[in-house]
């Protein structure tokens, strides 16, 4: 609604939701904290990212062996980003389209915020929230625990690590996440950032406010 004003206040919501994801992935740590810091780690993630404490899907399949679980959790995570994505544009199509609207109309003087600007927003806005998540979930796989000889996957013991389904599990969905998301999304962040500005310093300041309702987060 503040098509890309940012003020103090909005700026000091972010830094406080920064902490709270970064609180939030030291939890994730092989740390034994104690019961108190487990509870606020919890709150604090759910308050600042989309993830599992308001919504897991192990709690309805506890007849499924531990490590099927969390392959199956792996696949719906490797595709999370590419669906919030596609549903977030869909949306915006949807209300460009019921309003008659072009999705990538500015108004007749270019300086008001398109529908095509609110998804990039709203798209950005939800990898922010996400990428913590992601980050946790990328390494799930290679958390393994040594008992006696030989290493076996800390969410399921009956799983050995590093051979036959885990091996492929870890090709098809660990590397990709850790390579795709926890490297490639702020790579891809800073790169996009970096052609924006150099875009932008000729432009008018209604425009620039647009590339900051597009970008700001």
């Amino acid at each position: 609604k503040k098509g890309g004003v940012k003020t103090k206040s909005s700026m000091m919501k972010m830094i406080v939701i920064n902490y709270f994801q970064f609180t939030y992935m030291i939890a994730g740590m092989n740390v034994p904290w104690p019961p108190i810091l487990e509870m606020v780690f919890g709150v604090q993630g759910a308050i600042s990212t989309i993830g599992e404490q308001l919504l897991d899907p192990s709690c309805e399949l506890t007849h499924l062996p531990a490590a099927d679980v969390l392959y199956a959790k792996q696949i719906m995570y490797v595709l999370a980003v590419p669906l919030l994505l596609g549903a977030c544009r869909f949306y915006w199509k949807a209300r460009a389209w019921y309003r008659n609207t072009n999705f990538y109309d500015r108004g007749p003087r270019k300086s008001e915020p398109s529908f095509s600007d609110y998804n990039v927003a709203c798209g950005i806005f939800l990898v922010y929230l996400g990428y913590p998540t992601l980050c946790r979930q990328a390494v799930r796989l290679l958390i393994c625990k040594r008992v006696g000889n030989g290493l076996f996957l800390a969410a399921d013991l009956q799983e050995v690590c590093f051979t036959g389904r885990h091996l492929v599990y870890i090709f098809a969905c660990a590397v990709p996440q850790i390579c795709l998301y926890v490297v490639g999304i702020p790579l891809a962040a800073l790169y996009k950032l970096r052609r924006v500005r150099n875009k932008i310093r000729t432009k008018s300041r209604r425009v620039q406010s647009l590339y900051m309702l597009r970008y700001g987060m």
